[in-house]
């Protein structure tokens, strides 16, 4: 009844009005991503006459990517302009775009969504760069708010993906007017938006960056995982687009957002797995699933459906990690979004180049074995860390901030000693405070194991009684807190 009580005090807490704007303008985002560069739908572009013709979203996010890259730079290179006159600078490109957006459209003589030619090419490149400052954007206001309210931004990155399947489904649905009215409202009130939350959440403008390096591994994942989407983006496109009445099988590969939410919820907050785990053991096999469905199965609707809800899974645990990593580092949420804004829509660009111009779709089912055992094979090859010191993987966002802390120091601790996987459970426990008897029944196991399992430990660390090794753990505790500015990728 006490924790009843508790779970809806804290309801009552995350319902105000700053959290519900925050939630709802996510699900815009999301939609706004999934209608401009994810979404499985056949639009050839022409730029002009007698020019190749190339899928819409290839040229969309190429442009997002140099846009990421500029941003990218910009952040860790340049000095930057005063806050004020940068967040004008923002206001101006929204507003900007958002004209020549409408103008492109109206070159046809009406407004419907529809573009052709040169306006359409046009109309590519902008959607690209625009996404590329809005992705940026967010990831800067998320990374402040991290600082104080990890486990609630979390949270609402889970719940607005599920709130933004129904605008999935009436972008789809309904007329193209609809569509763009609703993406361009998006992008002319994201900027005051913005400004609300930070003065809401009273949030401030990140620390200057200390220079930190570009992670090879996070970088390497991020290729792999948006090569691998639009590896299946491109195969599900034309799988739909050759087979008449299929085409409302689009839409309906949205659902793998709820599945991605549903599963990230379980992972996180239920079964509490680290960054590693969620990442290399559920996103990237749950993306290798839907290919090998394809190649085995020949079903492009649950194969797409799969790698979708893996991708979405698995870029929430990125956006997680990266929230993680600006709390952690000083100046990393100035330019890790915009890194992962490049890196994922370049390697998404660059797999549905592939499949279009290698012409891969009659070689649907050898693709999707190759793909899916290296998403396999990477995802076993990246779990494991060298250095526990520079792992980010050890972290578990669904737990509290003190509770990942003394996780993480049992977890140092237990790599340095070599302790076996039933020694660090028991070593766990006896930090957190529980006598022999207690670990026993937590373990299922016999007071004798669990004694025989605590002189090994005692012997290895170099104590004598169960005080002794709680001091050593909080004195490791200690020392974490004080380098959690000087955390290294």
């Amino acid at each position: 009844m006490e924790r009843r009580r508790m779970d809806t005090k804290r309801l009552r807490t995350w319902a105000t009005v700053p959290n519900v704007v925050l939630c709802c303008m996510l699900a815009l985002f999301w939609m706004f991503l999934w209608v401009t560069f994810q979404s499985p739908t056949n639009l050839p572009l022409e730029p002009y006459p007698g020019a190749p013709i190339v899928p819409a979203r290839f040229v969309s996010l190429l442009s997002m990517a140099v846009g990421g890259i500029v941003l990218l730079v910009r952040a860790r290179t340049a000095a930057g302009k005063p806050a004020r006159m940068a967040r004008m600078a923002l206001y101006g490109a929204c507003v900007v775009a958002s004209v020549l957006l409408v103008a492109l459209d109206v070159l046809d003589g009406e407004y419907d969504g529809d573009f052709v030619g040169t306006p359409f090419f046009a109309a590519c490149v902008l959607w690209g760069a625009v996404g590329a400052l809005v992705y940026t954007e967010f990831g800067r206001l998320f990374s402040a708010l991290g600082t104080a309210r990890f486990r609630f931004c979390v949270a609402c990155c889970i719940i607005s993906v599920v709130c933004s399947l129904p605008l999935h489904l009436a972008a789809w649905y309904l007329h193209g007017e609809f569509r763009e009215t609703v993406v361009l409202l998006f992008i002319v009130t994201f900027c005051p938006v913005l400004d609300y939350l930070r003065r809401a959440f009273a949030l401030k403008e990140p620390a200057p960056d200390r220079q930190t390096r570009i992670p090879v591994k996070f970088v390497l994942t991020l290729l792999v995982l948006g090569l691998a989407l639009g590896m299946m983006q491109g195969l599900f496109t034309a799988f739909t687009a050759a087979i008449p009445g299929k085409s409302d099988l689009n839409p309906l590969s949205s659902l793998g957002f709820v599945v991605a939410s549903m599963l990230c919820f379980a992972a996180v907050f239920v079964a509490r797995m680290d960054f590693n785990r969620l990442i290399y053991q559920v996103g990237f096999p749950f993306m290798a699933l839907g290919f090998l469905v394809v190649a085995v199965g020949g079903s492009s609707f649950f194969g797409y459906l799969f790698s979708l809800a893996g991708y979405q899974f698995t870029e929430l645990c990125l956006w997680v990690l990266c929230i993680y990593l600006a709390v952690q580092i000083r100046g990393v949420g100035r330019w890790v979004f915009a890194l992962l804004c490049c890196v994922t829509s370049f390697a998404q660009a660059l797999g549905l180049g592939l499949v279009d111009g290698a012409d891969l779709v009659g070689l649907q089912r050898e693709v999707c074995v190759v793909v899916g055992a290296t998403l396999l094979a990477f995802g076993l090859y990246s779990v494991t860390s060298k250095n526990p010191y520079e792992s980010w993987g050890i972290m578990r966002p669904g737990e509290s901030d003190e509770a990942n802390v003394l996780e993480q120091a049992c977890e140092l601790i237990a790599v340095e000693e070599f302790f076996t996987p039933r020694e660090k459970d028991v070593f766990l426990l006896l930090a957190q405070g529980h006598n022999r008897m207690a670990v026993s029944q937590r373990l299922v196991v016999s007071e004798n194991t669990v004694k025989t399992h605590m002189s090994n430990i005692y012997q290895k660390l170099g104590v004598h009684t169960q005080q002794e090794l709680i001091d050593a753990v909080e004195a490791r505790c200690k020392e974490l807190r004080e380098r959690g500015t000087k955390l290294e990728f």
